[in-house]
C-alpha cells in the first residue's frame, strides 16, 4: 500500500500513520475527498450500504483521478492507477469521523493490496470481481466488512496517555470452518484505533495463529504459536510488523501446545511453551537452535493425582505465565474449569528439569480456595452450595480463557460460561470477569463482571490496560445470533466503571452462520479471533511534575512501557535542555511487570530547567517517548 500524508476528516485528526502501509490506498481516501468536497453543503457522508450506482461511481471515479494527479501521487503507472481507482470506486468508502470525538469508520480489507494479492493467489482468480461471483469462495477468503466505533476521551483519559492513531490492537482474523480444506485466509493485523491498517500479513487456515504476544526483544515484533491443521500444536514465530518479516521455526517440529506460549524472562532466545499433548510440563526452548533448555514438571501439594490421570484433551491447559523472574507460574484449565498457581521454585537453568508442586487451585470440586461471589457470598470447598455453584460444576467460570495476572490488579479472564464436557452453556451470557486471591485467607474473589449479552463456546480475551479499560475479544455463536446480532465477532475496549464502550471492531462475515449451524450442524463456523493484544507507538509518560526547594528540583512522573509483558522491562531517561545540547540528567529504571504504572523521581540541581527541559525515556527495545516540562 502506499503511504499517505497525514489528513484530516471532520475535526479529528486522521494522522498518525507512523510511517507504515496503510489499509486505504491514496485513491480509496482521494475518492472520499472529492465525495465530500461534492456534498458537505447538503451534510451527506458516503454511502455506507449497498453498492454505487453506475452514474456515481463514474463521476466520483473521475473526481478521485483529479485529485489524485493533483497531489502528483502514481501508482506504479497510469493503467495501475486506472485499476486501483476503479476497484476502489466499486467498493464503499470508509466512513469518516463524525464529530470531534466520536470515531466511526468501515474497513474492506481487499482494498489493501497485500491482502488483495493474496486472496487472489489463495483463489486462483486474476481479477477481484471474478472472485467475488463465486460467492462461497469469497466468504471463505475475505470478511464483508470491519465496522470500527469509538469515543477518544474514552481511550485516551483526560489526554494523558496515547493518542487513538498511536494506539493499536493487533490480531490474527481467522475464519474457521469455512473451507474443508483449510483453505480459507487468516490475517495477522496490526490497526490502530482511527480504523486504519498498519500492517498485515495473509496466511491460510492450515497454519493458524491462537496465542501471540508482544515480544520484549525487539521493537514492534510478536512472537506467536501457531496451530497447525486445527491440531492445537504446532512451531513458534516471530513477525515483524514493522517491516512485515515473518520467521517461522517449523524446522525443529511441532514446539507445542498452541494456546501459548511466552518469551523467558531476562533471555533473548528462549520461549517458553506447552510440550504437545501435555498439561503439567512447561519446557524452555531456544529459538535460534530449537535446543531444550529446561523443563517444568508440576505435580504434588494440592493437584489431585485425578488430574494426571487425565488425557490432555480432557484437561485443556490452554493458558500459562510465569512470574516473579519465571520462579512462579499460573495455569488455566479449560475442561477442568480451575486454574492454579505453582509453589515456588529455582529458576531453570539450561538442561535441568525443575519439579514444583501445587499452591492453590481456584474453581472445581478439588478447589481449595473459598470462592467470593460478586454480593459477597461465600462459598468453601466440600459444601453442598459450593458443589451447586453453575450446575453443579463447583466454580463460578466456566470453559474459561486467557486467564492473566496482573500483580497487584489481580486477575482477569474470559469466562466462556461453557462446560465443555456436557457441551451445555451455564448461563445467557459469556462475561469478563476480574478476580483477586488472598493466600493468607485462602479466598478468590469476585470484584468485576461485564456480560457481553450473548454465548461464546470457545476462544476470548480479557486483557487490563494502562488506562484501566478493558480489551476483549469474543464471537457470538451461532445459538445466540438475532436480526440485530449478525456479525461473526468482536473486539471491545470497555470502561469498567461505567460499563461505557470506549472502543470496538466488528467483522461481518458473509450472514450464513445461522444457515450453517442448522444445516450442517456446525456451530464453530466464520470469522473469529483467539486473542487480542494492545500495543502502542511509544512509551506513555503522565504529564510530569517539578518541585522546587532551596537546594534541588525534584522532577516526578509516571510512565507505562508501550507494551504487555509479563517481567520488569528495563528503561533510561534523560532530561536535556530545550535544544537538546546540554544533559542535565539521566539514569536508569525499570518499567513494572505486568503493565502497572511505574513511578520515577530525578532529582536535579537548583535553578534547573527552570526555563524548560524535554524529558526522554527509552525501554529496552530503543522505543522512545519524549515530552516537555519546566520547574
Amino acid at each position: 500500500s502506499l503511504k499517505v500524508p497525514p489528513r484530516t476528516s471532520g475535526a479529528c485528526t486522521m494522522s498518525s500513520y507512523g510511517g507504515v502501509a496503510e489499509d486505504e490506498t491514496v485513491a480509496h481516501l482521494a475518492y472520499q475527498d472529492a465525495w465530500s468536497a461534492t456534498n458537505e453543503l447538503n451534510g451527506q457522508t458516503p454511502p455506507q450500504n449497498g453498492r454505487h450506482r453506475a452514474g456515481m461511481v463514474a463521476l466520483y471515479t473521475s473526481l478521485a483521478g483529479m485529485a489524485l494527479v493533483a497531489a502528483g501521487m502514481t501508482r506504479g503507472g497510469a493503467d495501475a492507477a486506472a485499476s486501483s481507482l476503479a476497484s476502489v470506486a466499486e467498493h464503499r468508502p470508509p466512513e469518516a469521523v463524525t464529530s470531534s470525538n466520536i470515531i466511526n469508520r468501515t474497513i474492506y480489507l481487499q482494498d489493501n493490496e497485500e491482502v488483495l494479492e493474496a486472496i487472489l493467489a489463495a483463489s486462483g482468480y486474476d481479477a477481484l470481481d471474478a472472485l467475488e461471483a463465486d460467492a462461497d469462495m469469497y466468504s471463505s477468503m475475505v470478511p464483508k466488512m470491519i465496522e470500527i466505533y469509538g469515543d477518544t476521551d474514552l481511550i485516551n483519559p483526560d489526554g494523558e496517555y496515547a493518542d487513538p492513531g498511536d494506539s493499536y490492537v493487533m490480531f490474527n482474523l481467522q475464519c474457521k470452518n469455512c473451507d474443508e480444506s483449510n483453505g480459507s485466509m487468516n490475517f495477522l493485523l496490526v490497526i490502530n484505533m482511527l480504523g486504519h491498517i498498519l500492517s498485515v500479513r495473509a496466511h491460510n487456515e492450515t497454519m493458524s495463529v491462537d496465542a501471540l504476544h508482544p515480544s520484549p526483544v525487539t521493537s514492534k515484533e510478536v512472537y506467536l504459536a501457531m496451530n497447525y491443521d486445527e491440531l492445537e500444536n504446532g512451531p513458534a514465530a516471530t513477525w515483524n510488523w514493522g517491516d512485515n518479516t515473518f520467521t517461522q521455526f517449523g524446522q525443529y517440529g511441532y514446539v507445542g501446545n498452541s494456546h501459548d506460549v511466552q518469551w523467558a524472562t531476562d533471555s533473548s532466545t528462549d520461549v517458553w511453551h506447552m510440550p504437545a499433548n501435555q498439561d503439567f510440563m512447561l519446557e524452555k526452548m531456544n529459538l535460534a537452535t530449537g535446543q531444550n533448555q529446561g523443563r517444568l514438571n508440576i505435580s504434588g501439594g494440592v493437584l489431585p493425582e485425578a488430574w494426571l490421570d487425565k488425557s490432555w484433551d480432557m484437561v485443556d491447559a490452554n493458558h500459562f505465565q510465569f512470574d516473579k523472574g519465571d520462579t512462579e507460574a499460573y495455569l488455566s484449565f479449560r475442561m477442568l474449569n480451575a486454574f492454579l498457581k505453582t509453589e515456588t521454585f529455582d529458576a531453570v537453568e539450561s538442561g535441568e528439569d525443575v519439579v514444583t508442586a501445587v499452591a492453590w487451585i481456584a474453581g472445581s470440586h478439588n478447589g481449595t480456595l473459598t470462592i467470593v461471589d460478586l454480593d459477597g457470598t461465600e462459598y468453601t470447598p466440600g459444601t453442598i452450595p459450593y458443589n451447586e455453584l453453575y450446575d453443579g460444576l463447583g466454580t463460578l467460570w466456566a470453559g474459561q480463557h486467557n486467564l492473566e495476572y496482573y500483580g497487584d490488579a489481580g486477575f482477569f479472564l474470559f469466562d466462556n460460561a461453557y462446560d465443555a464436557i456436557s457441551g451445555e452453556f451455564i448461563s445467557d451470557s459469556a462475561r469478563l470477569l476480574k478476580l483477586s486471591v488472598n493466600e493468607s485467607e485462602e479466598t478468590v474473589t469476585l470484584e468485576w463482571e461485564y456480560e457481553l449479552g450473548y454465548n461464546s463456546m470457545i476462544y476470548g480475551d480479557n486483557d487490563l490496560l494502562p488506562t484501566s479499560n478493558v480489551l476483549t475479544c469474543a464471537w457470538p455463536d451461532a445459538t445466540s445470533l438475532t436480526d440485530e446480532l449478525d456479525w461473526d465477532a468482536e473486539i471491545i475496549e470497555v470502561v469498567p466503571d461505567t460499563g461505557e464502550t470506549a472502543w470496538s471492531l466488528k467483522i461481518w462475515g458473509d450472514g450464513t452462520r445461522a444457515t450453517q449451524y442448522d444445516a450442517m450442524d456446525e456451530e464453530i463456523y466464520g470469522w473469529m479471533m483467539y486473542s487480542v493484544e494492545r500495543v502502542y507507538e511509544e512509551p506513555i509518560i503522565i504529564t510530569p511534575t517539578c518541585a522546587t526547594s532551596d537546594s534541588e528540583n525534584t522532577l516526578s512522573f509516571d510512565c507505562y512501557n508501550n507494551f504487555k509483558v509479563h517481567s520488569a522491562v528495563a528503561a533510561t531517561y534523560t532530561v536535556t535542555n530545550t535544544d537538546g545540547s546540554e544533559t542535565v540528567a539521566s539514569g536508569s529504571f525499570d518499567f513494572e511487570s505486568h503493565w502497572a504504572k511505574t513511578s520515577v523521581e530525578v532529582t536535579l540541581d537548583e535553578d534547573t530547567c527552570e526555563d524548560g527541559c524535554v524529558l526522554t525515556i527509552e525501554n529496552s527495545v530503543g522505543d522512545t517517548k519524549e515530552t516537555s516540562f519546566s520547574c
